[in-house]
């Protein structure tokens, strides 16, 4: 796939790339933004619903409108190329022993597909991943991705979002994939991000949670438009 060739025109990854009116960006956005309540509420199964090629707006259900949004990010969005790091277990949440069993150099790698406000301010990405788990068995993760940046466009910027996900390894739930939802922290520059996220204890006991993972990724386009 191209990333110039834009499989749905109907919301390009630029308003002056396409032309479209300023109802067709409000229709854009509102597809996008049916795809983050979606990710919210933790229906990322609904992104497998079908959807007609006619649908041009919103008014088919925000669940089909979610579809329109990852089509749009799919299609219009630039590749970038994830890259996982590091995960910090909280030194009184577990015991020595289970410290000394842990893996904490969670090497990984992914692809994402993302796309910006026309004020390059708020990111919506798509990705995939596989990762060394704790216990050095491979993560499996598919998921949404929301950011909003604040700082210089061409300067360091902070950002703050989240991340909404399906993901599998076995020692979880027998190892069925099984939804999840975190908060996320980023710095970026130019075109690299580097991302943060917390696992919380959620009354998981001893050796369970705490856990702060550390994670990047590569957008090599980002500043050649």
């Amino acid at each position: 796939m191209k990333d110039s060739q834009a499989k749905h025109p109907a919301c390009p990854a630029t308003a002056a790339a396409a032309g479209r009116s300023p109802g067709q960006e409000r229709s854009c956005w509102r597809a996008r933004s049916a795809l983050l309540r979606l990710a919210l509420a933790g229906l990322l199964a609904g992104l497998t619903l079908p959807c007609r090629a006619d649908d041009t707006g919103c008014d088919a259900g925000w669940i089909r409108c979610a579809w329109r949004g990852a089509l749009d990010i799919w299609d219009n969005g630039r590749s970038g190329y994830l890259f996982s790091g590091y995960a910090y277990h909280d030194r009184s949440t577990y015991t020595a022993d289970k410290l000394h069993k842990l893996n904490e150099g969670m090497w990984g790698l992914g692809y994402m597909r993302s796309i910006e406000s026309s004020d390059h301010r708020v990111v919506q990405s798509l990705y995939a991943m596989v990762m060394e788990d704790s216990d050095k068995n491979a993560q499996w993760q598919i998921g949404y991705d929301w950011q909003r940046y604040w700082g210089p466009e061409r300067g360091l910027q902070g950002g703050l979002g989240f991340t909404a996900f399906v993901f599998q390894r076995p020692d979880i739930a027998h190892g069925i994939p099984v939804p999840g939802a975190l908060p996320e922290a980023s710095l970026r520059f130019g075109p690299l991000t580097l991302s943060t996220m917390f696992v919380p204890k959620l009354g998981g006991g001893v050796n369970h949670g705490n856990v702060v993972y550390f994670f990047g990724h590569i957008d090599p386009d980002r500043w050649s438009r």
